[in-house]
C-alpha cells in the first residue's frame, strides 16, 4: 500500500504546483484584461478561487496522507520551479482571446491529468479514503471551467 500512496503523492505534489499556477494564471489574467471585458474578469476571478480550493484540498491530503518522504513545498520558488504536469504559460499580452485560449489549454491538460490519475487508482485502496472523491470533484470543476471558457471565447 505504501508504494501506491507514494505513486499518488508524487502525482499530487505536481498537481499542487499546477493548481497554484492555474490560480495565479487566472488571477493575473483578471488584472491584465481591460475592464470593458467584465465577463472575462468575472470568469477568471471565479476560476482563480476554485483553483485555490483545489490546491488547498490537495495540500491537505498530502499533509495528512503522504508517506514521510512526501511533502508539500514550503516556498513559492520551490513550488513554481519544482515538478509539475501542466505548468504555467506566461501571458504575452492582455488580449482577452489569447488569455482565454491559454486557459483552455491549461484546463485541457488538467482534465487529461486527473482522468489518467483516477483511472490509475481505480479499485485500489490508498491512505485517505476521500482521494477518489477529491479527484472526481476537481475533475468535474476542470471540465466546468473548460466549458465556461469555450462559451466565453465565442463571445469575444
Amino acid at each position: 500500500m505504501l508504494d501506491g500512496t507514494r505513486f499518488v503523492a508524487k502525482h499530487l505534489e505536481k498537481a499542487l504546483a499546477d493548481e497554484w499556477m492555474a490560480h495565479y494564471q487566472y488571477w493575473i489574467g483578471s488584472i491584465l484584461v481591460n475592464d470593458r471585458y467584465e465577463n472575462v474578469v468575472a470568469q477568471f476571478v471565479e476560476h482563480a478561487g476554485q483553483e485555490y480550493d483545489h490546491a488547498t484540498e490537495i495540500g491537505a491530503w498530502l499533509l495528512k496522507n503522504a508517506p514521510r518522504d512526501g511533502r508539500v513545498p514550503t516556498s513559492l520558488d520551490e513550488l513554481l520551479r519544482g515538478p509539475h504536469h501542466c505548468g504555467y504559460k506566461e501571458p504575452v499580452m492582455n488580449d482577452p482571446k489569447s488569455l482565454v485560449h491559454d486557459s483552455i489549454q491549461g484546463e485541457a491538460c488538467a482534465i487529461r491529468f486527473y482522468s489518467e490519475l483516477i483511472t490509475a487508482i481505480d479499485g485500489k485502496e490508498y491512505y485517505g479514503g476521500n482521494l477518489p472523491d477529491m479527484l472526481e470533484w476537481i475533475l468535474k470543476d476542470e471540465k466546468t471551467h473548460m466549458s465556461d471558457l469555450q462559451k466565453l471565447l465565442k463571445t469575444l
